[in-house]
């Protein structure tokens, strides 16, 4: 039964956390802090950003889509920054019973971001897997068009 009102007021939190309102309706986001990893995979030369944040937003609470924001993101030293926002990305809602959480798991095999507001295909990433959790954030993907991994990890206390 304590297991019961442990899960419960996990999904209030995680339904109550920074909900906001759009002419379009509302949607949940939470912005994460952790680092940045961009691994360049021709000659295994990495570039690392130690406070890197992103934006995770729930568009909308009915469908299990989600969207990913990476404000300045760079793959290596002295490049330029772009803030691409990978969109509708399916995710699945798993509860961990030995921490009680609410975990957001997804994946997808391709997405092309928007960028300025237009699709960008030149930034396609493909191989996207990530894990929301009480404890970790995971979420790595590989570039279609340019031979670079990317992972971003964060490990704190979080709700989305």
């Amino acid at each position: 039964m304590k297991r019961f009102f442990w899960i419960i007021a996990l999904l209030c939190l995680a339904t109550a956390c920074n909900k906001n309102t759009t002419p379009q309706g509302s949607y949940t986001s939470a912005i994460y802090k952790g680092s940045l990893t961009s691994t360049n995979i021709e000659d295994n030369t990495s570039f690392e950003i130690k406070s890197f944040d992103i934006e995770v937003i729930i568009p909308n609470s009915l469908v299990e889509k989600l969207d990913l924001v990476f404000a300045n993101l760079k793959f290596v030293d002295g490049g330029g920054a772009i803030t691409p926002i990978f969109q509708d990305i399916a995710f699945k809602r798993t509860i961990s019973e030995d921490q009680p959480s609410l975990n957001f798991i997804f994946s997808a095999e391709e997405v092309v971001p928007v960028i300025n507001g237009e699709k960008n295909t030149e930034n396609t990433i493909k191989n996207l897997t990530g894990c929301i959790s009480k404890s970790e954030v995971l979420i790595e993907f590989t570039m279609a068009n340019k031979p670079y991994k990317v992972k971003f990890s964060a490990k704190d206390k979080f709700a989305l």
